[in-house]
């Protein structure tokens, strides 16, 4: 049997990985050649000519996922694609989202406006199907009126059908504008990945590149019939999908429970930490007058990150007053990142704190 591999890089079966979010530079200079070919058949659309129609416009309803990094706002790399299936629920592979980093979804410029990037909390998770739930607040303004929740089909799928997916692969090289793919369904499969017994998944024939992992695939109609998972390691033509009845059955039986737990614990989060960054600040302030040299750089350091922590805090706070719990995810993970970052330090400090304590005449 032939190896597949899922579209981010960590491979089912061992083998060489085409992931760009996580190669070196290296790999793009070795897959460069097989990238530029694979880059300008999306360009010019893949499967030939097609009546293809979407009922819904595709670039307010599908988002590009990127992994954000906390310490340089703005800096981001993209992970893969998902799309909106309810307010403020987007739905993507469960391998985009699994390092436990850092989550923006980034919603398309073609508004007229530029892009909007928002913070996402990942909710819901089947790892055996490779489906992921992400909270997204999408119900308020710049937003509320530019996006567009997919039509989920309950129609049964056949071999032969016509498909189109959307999503941003090899963005990192080819661009992020979002493409287009077109094919057919090529076979349903069996349990094709040697994970739960009797799940079907949708083979397709289409263009699938790094990047289209989490990327509706859209019918004739223009409703979404499956969400690409993984492709064959040896060829990009062929891809698997799961069906959408199983991202409908995850979000209608366990995302709202998972939703309320996710909202006790970002609430309950701040509190502790919050008063990690005062003490922190409170035994900076007072040891400062002896820091000296290198120690005073260290100091300066230490006190911009407690300052970054309890900026971060009082939106939190702010935010959480106000009911807008996803809006204050970000800050809490900014909050929570300055703290356990710096744990050792703030540890240390403790310990100088104490030992005056003790000395002291």
């Amino acid at each position: 049997m032939r190896a597949r591999m899922n579209l981010c890089g960590s491979p089912w079966e061992a083998g060489p990985t085409l992931c760009m979010r996580r190669g070196a530079p290296e790999k793009a200079r070795y897959y460069s050649a097989l990238v530029c070919v694979s880059a300008l058949s999306v360009l010019v659309g893949c499967g030939g000519a097609s009546s293809h129609q979407v009922g819904s416009s595709p670039s307010r309803t599908v988002v590009h996922i990127f992994h954000a990094n906390i310490e340089v706002p703005g800096e981001r790399r993209p992970s893969g694609t998902g799309f909106l299936v309810d307010e403020g629920v987007v739905a993507t592979a469960a391998h985009v989202v699994e390092s436990g980093e850092i989550i923006d979804v980034k919603f398309g410029d073609d508004y007229g406006t530029s892009a909007v990037y928002m913070a996402a909390k990942v909710v819901s998770v089947d790892k055996e199907k490779d489906i992921a739930l992400l909270w997204v607040a999408t119900g308020s303004e710049p937003l509320k009126s530019k996006v567009e929740i997919a039509r989920l089909s309950t129609k049964s799928v056949s071999l032969g059908d016509q498909i189109a997916v959307y999503g941003f692969p090899e963005s990192e090289i080819v661009g992020q504008e979002l493409r287009r793919s077109s094919g057919t369904v090529s076979a349903k499969r069996k349990n094709p990945l040697g994970r739960e017994a009797g799940m079907e998944m949708l083979e397709i024939e289409a263009k699938i590149e790094p990047g289209n992992s989490g990327s509706p695939v859209f019918d004739q109609s223009g409703e979404v019939i499956g969400l690409v998972s993984s492709r064959w390691k040896t060829t990009d033509s062929y891809a698997l999908a799961a069906p959408i009845s199983v991202v409908k059955s995850l979000k209608d039986m366990q995302y709202s429970r998972d939703k309320a737990r996710a909202i006790e614990e970002i609430k309950g989060l701040p509190t502790t930490y919050i008063a990690d960054v005062q003490a922190g600040i409170g035994m900076l302030s007072e040891l400062r007058a002896n820091m000296k040299g290198d120690g005073e750089g260290g100091w300066k350091r230490l006190m911009n990150c407690m300052r970054r922590g309890e900026r971060a805090g009082k939106e939190v706070t702010r935010l959480l007053k106000r009911g807008e719990v996803i809006s204050a995810w970000r800050h809490v993970q900014v909050l929570r990142h300055e703290v356990e970052s710096h744990r050792h330090e703030l540890e240390a400090l403790r310990s100088v704190k104490k030992l005056e304590t003790l000395i002291k005449p």
